[in-house]
């Protein structure tokens, strides 16, 4: 018997026959792009925002993406690393470095190789004790992308994800109106803004006291806008002859919150699961060992969770796995708690976001990783 790799790529930017197509959001952005048209991206963490600004932006002809991942930055210079870092994507190493010192003079840059892809990579770091000033700095990065963009030899999109974390930077209003009056300057770049945190993207780019209120498109990426999303699972699945019915496979997508990453995850684990069973055909008992196996490998992070957090807080994770997250300030929800007060259970649950152990939806609150709200009620916590 032929042996197949497994199918389910997670946890990694998909390409090529992995990205499940979503015609209307590529056309969207592939259209924002081509017109210079700035885009902000919003979704939640593994909806697949990151692969649709990579699968789009490879079929726009004539440009190279610049993508850099903002998420857990900090500082200024934390930033400015950041976007440095993303130039790798671009090749030409030595014309590269030049651009680089001029735009940057307070830079050096040490040149490295990637040990898992081999490719060349830039490690930025500050020289002299001379410090720049923020309207300074944010100006010098802006000059670095307006001399890499050339309308002629070389066109580039800056894709800035995780934007929203720009917001835990001291005087961050001011960076961020620096920032967007550099982009305005630049004219002809477009820019893609992504975000996980919607009401943080929101306070930026629709909120009219946001420092980029209207100055981005917002794309709003939600978990079943794809072309055929089940179809695409099964046909992975057929790969290996392995036959699933729509109730088992929508059983996998409801565990996994629907969250096309995590789909992924659990259907790579019921993959492995049916061939070391030999079974051919999946079932909920497969999809269930599945799990077991996903709650072994992340078992440590979840225990760390449970040991970081107050037992109040505990209390509001164990009723919103119970009864969702619509309001954690109801009758029911506190009753479930053992809280007294709402306004505590809202603190408890306000806290547990900031710790992106929960994260804001349309819905309501919900878990950031949803085997681990599995966990919980599996452990019986």
């Amino acid at each position: 018997m032929v042996a197949h790799e497994n199918p389910f790529p997670y946890g990694s930017i998909v390409r090529a026959g992995n990205f499940c197509p979503r015609p209307r959001l590529e056309r969207r952005l592939s259209s924002l792009i081509r017109s210079g048209q700035n885009a902000a991206v919003l979704g939640p963490r593994r909806v697949g925002k990151s692969s649709l600004i990579h699968r789009t932006s490879a079929k726009v002809r004539g440009y190279s993406l610049v993508y850099a991942d903002l998420w857990g930055v900090r500082t200024l210079p934390d930033f400015i690393r950041r976007c440095v870092q993303a130039l790798d994507a671009l090749g030409d190493t030595a014309n590269l470095l030049q651009k680089i010192s001029r735009a940057l003079p307070g830079l050096t840059i040490t040149l490295g190789v990637d040990p898992v892809s081999g490719t060349p990579t830039l490690t930025p770091a500050a020289t002299g004790s001379k410090k720049t000033s923020a309207p300074e700095t944010v100006a010098q990065i802006a000059r670095l992308w307006a001399s890499l963009h050339d309308g002629k030899k070389q066109k580039i999109i800056i894709a800035l994800d995780e934007f929203q974390d720009l917001l835990e930077i001291e005087d961050a209003d001011q960076i961020l109106g620096i920032l967007r009056r550099e982009i305005q300057i630049l004219g002809d770049i477009p820019f893609i803004f992504s975000g996980s945190i919607r009401n943080e993207m929101w306070k930026i780019f629709a909120d009219d006291r946001g420092p980029f209120y209207k100055s981005a498109a917002l794309i709003d990426v939600a978990a079943d806008d794809f072309d055929d999303w089940r179809g695409f699972l099964r046909e992975k699945f057929a790969i290996d002859k392995l036959k699933i019915d729509d109730d088992t496979l929508d059983h996998i997508i409801e565990l996994a919150d629907g969250t096309p990453g995590d789909t992924q995850q659990l259907c790579a684990a019921v993959w492995d699961t049916a061939r070391a069973g030999r079974s051919r055909k999946i079932d909920t008992d497969v999809v269930q060992k599945a799990l077991v196996h996903v709650f072994a490998d992340e078992r440590k992070g979840y225990e760390q969770v449970v040991a970081d957090i107050t037992g109040q807080q505990l209390a509001v994770l164990r009723a919103i796995a119970q009864l969702g997250g619509g309001s954690v300030q109801s009758g029911e929800f506190l009753e479930a708690t053992g809280i007294t007060h709402a306004s505590s259970s809202k603190a408890s649950a306000t806290r547990l976001v900031q710790r992106r152990i929960l994260q804001d939806s349309p819905e309501g609150l919900r878990f950031s990783n949803p085997f681990f709200r599995a966990w919980l009620l599996h452990m019986r916590y």
